[in-house]
């Protein structure tokens, strides 16, 4: 998506996101890095702290009519265009807003004391939750609270939450458990500090606000003791992740990390054995999840793990052999459906990897499966094409001059020239790229293999919308926080008081 608007003058990608996020995802993913900056990409962060005060205001009363603020508390704000102060508090955030046009929350004060109830919001934001949370809330409902956060900041299945919770609970001597009391605790805290969710026909459980979790981070970073707690009866995979147990790396060196749950199955093997790997482990609590990797060698992408390319080539080291006996765990009909199911970019992992540890043992064994199956995926590859990946590295300006034509009145563009050209140098790049990709294979193996760039398919409407879109004008960046004029305090207020009357 990104490089498709990229190339596109006429599209425009609006991405919503909290700061945070957004530099997290630059981190972690190197191409998204290198797009954001990229100084030939226009991209504007809307800075909530420079909003205009009118913009404030706009997004104030949006809350206030999509909750259904009643009249009376209404008429408080309006008082003595209480609205200005509130707008203009330097602690004011879309989030504050969000709060305190929420019922549960502007109940708690009359309609006469709203706007006192709103300023103390804005005056101690981190007060919001600390009261409800420390002096209205029951142990149980904290405990939940705690859990949750080491579990996600976003929403996570009920029944890891219900797990993870039922677990402390049962290691808490105080609990009483002739309760059911994962249910009451919903019931408290559902609409006030969490909300449930139905995504994809199952349950999720999450922080109704960000501001929830802005406040239990806070919490649990003063807090040692229950922070530790936390750590000692953790039980799932997501936990570790999110720095609640104990490091990850001691935990698979003790033998503990098959004792945890996991999204999945595919996610323990992938992630037990990305560490085996790279920490040298040799326990026989792992020699299950090697045997059931062999069997199925599935597919799977699990952040900062090995791939199963890298997992397969590694555990066949002769070190990890002599332990688990990875070439006794070796199944044909796995290998064949394994091979069979390779992409062209996993192939050149596989040969890439097969080459730096010296195994050539697949090159012998399977050397006709290989050649069928690599032919296979590189036809796949030539001809599942995005012309949008290759624009970037052509001078379509000097194309464009080298295909204007004299008609016998004036010159014109021969778009159709055009067009064929950046398909042909499309065409000989992919072969190029393929053939690049594959170049570390046996020479035996290389010469079985046939490739041409009469076999790649590009869409000839992509590149002809791509022309027709670089011949379109550009139009000037218009934005409306740098207008070439300025309304000054006074033009500011009274537009926040057309908004609000």
């Amino acid at each position: 998506m990104v490089k498709y608007v990229a190339c596109h003058k006429n599209k425009k990608l609006i991405m919503n996101s909290r700061v945070t996020i957004f530099q997290q995802a630059k981190e972690r993913v190197i191409e998204f890095r290198q797009f954001a900056e990229d100084e030939k990409f226009k991209i504007k962060i809307l800075d909530m702290g420079k909003l205009s005060l009118s913009d404030k205001g706009r997004i104030f009363h949006n809350h206030i009519y999509f909750k259904g603020l009643p009249a009376d508390y209404y008429q408080d704000i309006l008082k003595d265009f209480h609205y200005r102060e509130i707008v203009k508090h330097n602690n004011y955030t879309p989030r504050i807003m969000e709060f305190v046009t929420r019922e549960y929350n502007f109940k708690k004060v009359s309609s006469g004391h709203y706007y006192e109830y709103v300023l103390r919001c804005l005056d101690n934001p981190t007060e919001i939750w600390q009261d409800e949370f420390s002096e209205k809330l029951q142990q149980e409902d904290r405990v939940f609270l705690t859990t949750l956060y080491s579990l996600t900041d976003t929403s996570i299945d009920e029944n890891v939450v219900k797990r993870a919770f039922n677990y402390r609970l049962s290691n808490n001597t105080i609990a009483d458990t002739s309760r059911n009391i994962w249910e009451d605790v919903l019931k408290r805290l559902e609409g006030a500090f969490i909300q449930i969710i139905e995504k994809n026909g199952k349950k999720e459980i999450g922080a109704i606000n960000p501001s929830v979790n802005d406040f239990l981070r806070e919490y649990l970073q003063k807090n040692d003791i229950e922070r530790e707690y936390i750590r000692k009866n953790a039980t799932e995979y997501e936990q570790i992740k999110r720095g609640f147990s104990e490091n990850m790396e001691d935990i698979i060196r003790a033998g503990q990390a098959n004792l945890y749950h996991y999204a999945n199955q595919n996610e323990e093997m992938y992630v037990i054995l990305s560490y085996v790997c790279r920490l040298d482990v040799f326990h026989d609590n792992y020699k299950y999840v090697v045997e059931r990797f062999f069997q199925t060698l599935p597919y799977g992408f699990f952040e900062g793990m090995m791939g199963r390319c890298e997992i397969l080539i590694r555990l066949l080291l002769d070190k990890f052999d002599t332990f688990y006996h990875t070439y006794d765990c070796l199944d044909d009909s796995s290998l064949m459906e394994f091979f069979w199911s390779l992409n062209l970019d996993e192939f050149q992992t596989f040969i890439e990897l097969a080459e730096k540890y010296d195994i050539d043992f697949f090159y012998a064994k399977y050397r006709d499966l290989l050649v069928e199956t690599l032919e296979d995926a590189i036809l796949a590859y030539m001809e599942d094409v995005e012309a949008d990946d290759y624009y970037g590295d052509y001078d379509v300006s000097d194309l464009l001059k080298h295909n204007m034509r004299y008609n016998g009145y004036y010159e014109e563009l021969d778009k159709q020239s055009v067009v064929n050209n950046v398909c042909e140098w499309i065409k000989e790049d992919v072969e190029k790229e393929v053939s690049e990709m594959i170049e570390n294979l046996p020479q035996d193996i290389l010469d079985k293999i046939r490739i041409s760039k009469s076999n790649v398919k590009v869409d000839k409407s992509d590149v002809e919308e791509y022309i027709e879109s670089y011949l379109e004008p550009s139009v000037p960046e218009y934005d409306h926080h740098e207008m070439d004029y300025d309304y000054g305090i006074i033009g500011e207020m009274d537009i926040l008081d057309c908004i609000f009357k």
